[in-house]
């Protein structure tokens, strides 16, 4: 839903792309493995306030493409290599949640079973229609659910509910949430395939 702000977005952050000018895209885009990186590591040891103040930095995933479209060094070896990234960050900002012990290692898993079968009906999706795949729950909110738990976590460390912490409270939300973008999508999938194959 929030990556149709995507292009708004980047337009407001234009004015720093000439600095990038001479850095290749795929540099960028290894780089910005740096901020999931840094999150899991610092979430494992529990400094879960520096981990916090990192997950924001997650928006520097934009900038690899932002530089290739401005001076044309768009590849398809680089949209390949972005896609496999983003995945990776995925991985590590999720799992570390339950590596840190922070939230249940079933709900990390589930979450993340099914953040990946989002993104693949998407690029699935776009190799049959131009349009806008449906779904509330992309990587932009992704990103700003897991900085909520964090941050809950943080702020109401001895509150519980049902036997579930506020991380995981969260996590619970994120997943039906998940669980619907899914399905929207493997609809939407459906409707524009029936009856051409």
């Amino acid at each position: 839903m929030l990556s149709l702000f995507k292009k708004p977005i980047e337009k407001r952050f234009t004015w720093i792309l000439p600095y990038f000018k001479f850095v290749h895209p795929n540099v960028l885009t290894f780089l910005g493995l740096l901020p999931p990186v840094l999150f899991y590591i610092f979430l494992l040891q529990r400094d879960f306030l520096i981990a916090l103040f990192i997950l924001p930095f997650n928006f520097l995933d934009m900038l690899d493409g932002a530089v290739a479209r401005k001076f044309k060094k768009v590849t398809v070896f680089g949209g390949v290599i972005d896609s496999v990234f983003d995945r990776v960050s995925d991985f590590l900002y999720i799992i570390a949640f339950s590596f840190s012990v922070v939230v249940r290692l079933e709900l990390s898993l589930s979450f993340l079973l099914l953040s990946f079968l989002i993104s693949y009906m998407r690029a699935r999706g776009t190799g049959i229609s131009n349009d806008n795949m449906p779904g509330v729950m992309e990587r932009p909110e992704r990103i700003i659910g897991l900085f909520i738990a964090l941050l809950s976590y943080i702020l109401f460390p001895g509150f519980h509910f049902l036997g579930f912490n506020p991380a995981e409270l969260v996590f619970i939300v994120l997943l039906i949430l998940s669980l619907q973008t899914f399905f929207q999508r493997m609809y939407f999938v459906y409707q524009m395939t029936e009856g051409k194959y």
